[in-house]
């Protein structure tokens, strides 16, 4: 069975999104903290948007992370491989 996990947290983020804009009608009562909450839930939604669509399954941010470091890092070491007879 295929984990929708960045899909169910993208969506609860964009939910808490669109609360803490319509809480900054209540500025003068909330302070700060509907500004804080929409944008760590906006850049949260941004994160697990792209690992859904990237096909990403049943990962954390972190984790999605360290496999994209580690794919470039195999790329470079290709490019610089002095075995290559192309160049």
């Amino acid at each position: 069975m295929k984990s929708n996990r960045s899909k169910i947290i993208a969506l609860s983020s964009a939910v808490v999104f669109a609360l803490a804009i319509a809480a900054l009608k209540f500025e003068n009562t909330l302070g700060l903290l509907p500004i804080l909450v929409a944008i760590v839930a906006f850049f949260t939604c941004v994160i697990h948007t792209s690992m859904h669509l990237s096909g990403v399954t049943n990962a954390d941010a972190f984790g999605y992370y360290q496999q994209a470091q580690q794919t470039k890092a195999e790329a470079l070491h290709k490019g610089l491989d002095p075995r290559d007879k192309k160049r």
